[in-house]
């Protein structure tokens, strides 16, 4: 459970740059939320470090769903960057790859 929302926090917060999808993500995101040069780097290292986490666990494949479906469907309302609902079974399938893939 705790990944999962560690997943859905770094789905749902400001934008990186660089040609990564951190920063494809971060980019959009901080578009939204008018992040400080700060948050954008942090957007990119809590982005990155969930994608890391989600390869070493075997669910780069889950990931990638989460991601492509955030990255066609996300909202912004009040400087507030999320993704929308039909996204939520993806981000959850990251969460639950990696606990079934966990020895904790």
């Amino acid at each position: 459970m705790r990944n999962i929302l560690i997943l859905l926090a770094c789905l749902s917060v400001a934008p990186l740059t660089a040609c990564s999808r951190a920063a494809e993500y971060c980019d959009i995101a901080c578009q939204c939320e008018n992040c400080s040069e700060n948050e954008y780097d942090e957007c990119v290292i809590r982005y990155e470090a969930s994608e890391d986490t989600a390869d070493t666990y075997g669910c780069t494949d889950q990931f990638d769903r989460a991601h492509d479906c955030v990255m066609i469907n996300n909202d912004c309302t009040l400087d507030n960057f999320a993704p929308e609902l039909e996204c939520l079974d993806d981000i959850a399938d990251v969460g639950k790859c990696i606990d079934a893939n966990s020895a904790l």
